[in-house]
This record gives structure tokens, sequence and C-alpha cells, in this order.
């Protein structure tokens, strides 16, 4: 890695420091969805992705490759995975291994295979198998795999999509499985058409192991040969919670409204078992602004998004004028969040704090990045002890993947 200070003097200034993780010129590289689980918990590993773009990439481009950061090391890059077609990587809870999925169906019907590299040793080992039809079902996976994993916090088991097999490619159907890394054992949990596009992340609450944030698009459009073409149509998706043994089905009581719609990019608060999500305001005088919305989840499968009987909805962006939260994550515990929006001017990277669950809104917004016009998401994520800050960017000219030493400590709340 090496750091940069020609794009940032605002940044230098505050005491901060950037440092760009990846930077073959002839390469796109960018850090995985942050979403998925790819940061140590001590902070010093990351996952990053090479022939990459910022979202998951295509795992089916022979060239691409994941790769493992040591920023402990001055950034050293190490291949993760020699395997073609290699998927969807996460880190687990302990920082001990990386797991990863192998593609195998082109040309094996229905096989997948779930890997584990141990970090200390560089050790590979195949900890399950999915081959033929999922148990249970008359139906085998198939490609393409949803580019994102998640694993629990106790790291027992990681949940997946893939298309399934026999349906039509302008309408496919997409099923949720769950490996289990201790018995080796696969689930299919969930399946249909408008799932294409989950977004899956385990709850990181202890009370909550088994919850998984999902994310419903309805009305998803593909064309002949199965390629989405329009992710969603009105009035939008929803976002539930599920248990990873399929049941208690839940909401978050966010869009489908003809004022309110969910932008469809969701995390859990830290380890609570609160979660954030994005709605865009469709209507009065706000309209176009992004909010940020907070929430507990609801038992209920009507989809009826905010107008969920019982709901919970807090709008974390009340009184801010003009609000662009569109990508963001919060640090561990729950307290301080970084965003990404998408303002006239161009995409800007903002930090601030949260107040306790439920109460309150954003306190002490700043921006910390101008990134100008662009077509890449920065993708901002934190650290889990908030001190540390990583986003993709093309300022350069490619795509690269950068980190944000020394954030600003934590005001105290009043």
């Amino acid at each position: 890695m090496k750091r940069v200070d020609d794009f940032w003097e605002e940044l230098a200034r505050n005491g901060q420091e950037v440092f760009e993780l990846t930077s073959d010129a002839a390469v796109p590289s960018a850090h995985i969805y942050p979403e998925a689980p790819v940061l140590s918990p001590d902070g010093t590993k990351l996952i990053l992705h090479r022939h990459a773009d910022e979202h998951t990439g295509n795992y089916q481009n022979p060239l691409h490759r994941y790769e493992l950061c040591d920023l402990a090391d001055g950034g050293a890059l190490r291949p993760i995975s020699d395997e073609a077609r290699a998927a969807a990587p996460c880190m687990s809870p302990c920082g001990r291994w990386v797991y990863y999925f192998v593609d195998e169906t082109p040309h094996h019907p229905g096989r997948i295979l779930l890997r584990r590299l141990e970090l200390a040793t560089w050790e590979r080992t195949t900890v399950a198998v999915l081959d033929g039809r999922i148990p249970g079902h008359r139906v085998e996976a198939c490609a393409p795999l949803y580019g994102l994993a998640t694993i629990r916090r106790d790291g027992t088991k990681l949940a997946i999509g893939t298309r399934l097999s026999g349906s039509p490619k302008d309408y496919p159907e997409t099923g949720l499985l769950i490996f289990d890394v201790c018995d080796g054992s696969v689930e299919m949990i969930l399946h249909g058409p408008s799932y294409y596009n989950m977004h899956l992340q385990y709850c990181r609450s202890p009370e909550h192991l088994g919850d998984l944030l999902i994310q419903e698009n309805h009305g998803a459009v593909f064309d002949a040969s199965g390629k989405c073409v329009h992710l969603v149509t009105a009035p939008g998706c929803d976002i539930h919670v599920l248990r990873d043994d399929g049941m208690d089905l839940r909401t978050m009581a966010w869009g489908r409204l003809e004022s309110e719609d969910c932008r469809g990019h969701q995390c859990w608060r830290g380890n609570t078992p609160y979660a954030l999500g994005a709605a865009t305001v469709l209507s009065g005088p706000q309209t176009g602004d992004v909010r940020l919305l907070e929430g507990l989840p609801v038992r209920s499968s009507d989809h009826l998004g905010a107008a969920t009987p019982g709901g919970t909805s807090r709008n974390l962006t009340e009184g801010l004028i003009g609000p662009r939260i569109d990508h963001f994550a919060t640090d561990e515990a729950g307290s301080r969040l970084i965003s990404d929006g998408l303002f006239e001017d161009g995409w800007k990277i903002q930090l601030s704090e949260l107040d306790a669950p439920l109460e309150g809104g954003l306190r002490n917004l700043t921006t910390l990045v101008r990134l100008g016009p662009s077509k890449v998401h920065p993708h901002p994520f934190l650290s889990p002890d908030g001190g540390t800050a990583f986003f993709n960017s093309d300022i350069t000219g490619t795509l690269q993947a950068y980190m944000i030493r020394n954030l600003p400590a934590l005001a105290a709340r009043s």
C-alpha cells in the first residue's frame, strides 16, 4: 500500500492519512461489498478483489482473484484462492479462516464446494459439498452464485444465494442456501424469483445469532439470457428478517409507499438487533432526499413495508437539509456511521455519530472526502473499533481500494 497526499488535502489538515491499497493502473480492484464480513476482528487483514467492480464483481471472469491484504505488513497482498470460479469470500468471526465457495456447476451439475483457508498455515480444506439435487428438493444449484456470502457470529453456518435449475431464464428462481460448517450439511430455506438480490447479512447480536437480513426485489425483470435488466418495479423492494432454519419471517417497516421507496441498501446496527435502511422520498418538499431509517423487525409476511401494523421506524436524518445517505456501515458498537452520498457536485464520504437506538438521529455529520462525479459507488465501511475506514474510488482513472486512518474520536454524548 502507498500513502497518497495529492487528492486529500482536507483530510491531511485534520490529521487523517489515506492509503491506496491496490495500485495496478491496468487492473481494476476493490474491496468486497461491505455487507460481507471481509475484515478480521483486529482490523489487520482485509479481503480485496482483483479484476473487479465495486459491487460483487464477476467470479466467472477467469482473470478475477481474491487477495488478502495484510495491513500489519505494509499492505502486502497474497492470493486467497487459486481455483477457477471461486466466489463470495468471507472472514470468520475469529479471524482464523477465510471461507469461500467454488462453483463447479458448469461441469458437475449442482456441485458447489465450501472451502476454508487457514491464515496461519495457508492450508485449504473442503468443509462442505453440495452435489446434485439440493436435499429435500427436485432442483439443483446452478450458475451464477450470488456474489456475497455471510457467516454467523459463532462461525457455524454460512449463507449464500444461487440460481436454481429448471426455471425459465427470463423468470429465474434464486434459492437461499445454508451451509453447516460443523456437519457439512446444506439446506435451502427460501426460494423464489424475487430473491435475486438478497444482500444477505447475519445479525451480529449474540442474542439473535440465527437472524438473517434479506432483501426481496418484487417485480425484477430479466431478458431471454437470464440477465437482470430491472431490479425492481413499483412499489419497490422490501426488507425482511428470517431465521436460518427458515422460520420466523419478519419485515422491516420501510418503503413500499407512494411517498417512500427502499433504496436496497441496509445493514445491522453493529452488534445490535436494530437495522438501518436507506429510503428515497418520492413526494412532498423533500422529494429526492435519501433518508436513513432505523427499526426493529415485526412479524409479518404481507409485504406492506412502512404500512406494516406494529412496525417501528425512525428517520435518523430528520432535520437535515438535503440528506443523501446512499451506502453506509457502522462500527461494532453501532455508535458511529460512515456513509456515501451522490450530491449534485459528486460523491462525498461522510462520518457521523448515532444516538441510542430509536432515539435522536445523526450527530456531527462531517464530510471526510469529496470524490467528485463518478459512476463508481464508494461503498465505505469501518473497522470494528471505528478508527479506520475503507472505500473504493476511480479518482486516478482506475478503480482501486483505499483506506483512511486516524478518524477523529467520538464526541461525548450530551
